[in-house]
């Protein structure tokens, strides 16, 4: 079995994390609701590469610089949520730039 198809979808993420936020995500209508957990999902994988101690800040770096490439047009070594990331309809993931979130991760 793929490391895709035993990776969690964005919806598994966004439940796993027991956030009062995301707690907030069933009000929203049902597109947007998927749009945000998509988004939420990806700040969670993003953070927790950030902030994982007991990874050394090399490999780290080169799995905030896999979700760079990931962002920028897909790759064959795409992280597993990254396919559903920049389908997602949240303007805050149309950008021209350095993702807020990578760039941030990194401080």
């Amino acid at each position: 079995m793929s490391a895709a198809a035993t990776a969690p979808s964005a919806a598994e993420i966004t439940r796993a994390s027991k956030s009062n936020l995301a707690l907030a995500f069933v009000a929203l209508p049902r597109e947007r609701r998927e749009d945000i957990s998509v988004f939420y999902a990806y700040c969670r994988v993003i953070d927790d590469i950030a902030d994982e101690e007991g990874i050394p800040p090399e490999q780290r770096r080169a799995g905030l610089d896999a979700w760079r490439r990931a962002l920028a047009g897909p790759q064959p070594d795409d992280p597993p949520l990254a396919p559903t990331v920049p389908a997602s309809t949240v303007p805050s993931l149309r950008f021209n730039t350095e993702p807020p979130a990578l760039s941030t991760a990194e401080i």
